[in-house]
């Protein structure tokens, strides 16, 4: 994901979802930047069944199917540092580089290899999930256990 955007018209989109969201009583913790063709589409989740999305005109440098997630507060705060100027996006595994006259920030990014990414659009509710392996070894084994103990309880 290589692209060019100015700081002032993404930081109004991320602001205005960020307010979108909140007004819902709710809080979105996360943005999903995903590049489809020459726009950089956002999407924020209300609740479990409304999700928000804008999208933002950008020149693209080198088009990849990925989907970044970047925290939805520490963006914003990034973003209000700087001037009326044209910021440049890179990512580099883990790590979303924005490139400025000020020079280089890292901005974490939460979904990567050892991630399950789940959208799911049949039931109408849009829910994502990032766990890592070790997170979902613990679940299963939890949830095995709590399912012997309520078969022992109710036989039926």
């Amino acid at each position: 994901m290589y692209f060019f955007v100015s700081s002032h018209s993404l930081l109004q989109k991320l602001h205005t979802l960020y307010q979108i969201v909140n007004s819902h009583n709710s809080s979105s913790r996360y943005f999903i930047f995903e590049i489809i063709e020459n726009q950089l589409k956002i999407i924020a989740l209300c609740d479990s069944e409304n999700v928000v999305n804008t999208s933002i005109k950008v020149n693209v440098k080198k088009y990849t199917k990925e989907k970044v997630v970047v925290s939805t507060k520490f963006m914003i705060d990034i973003l209000t540092t700087f001037p009326n100027e044209t910021l440049f996006f890179k990512k580099k595994k883990n790590v979303l580089n924005i490139f400025s006259e000020q020079g280089s920030y890292k901005i974490p990014i939460f979904f990567h290899k050892d991630s399950i990414y789940f959208f799911n659009k049949k039931k109408k509710m849009y829910l994502i999930f990032f766990l890592n392996k070790d997170l979902i070894k613990y679940l299963s084994f939890f949830i095995k256990i709590q399912l012997i103990f309520l078969r022992k309880k109710n036989p039926y």
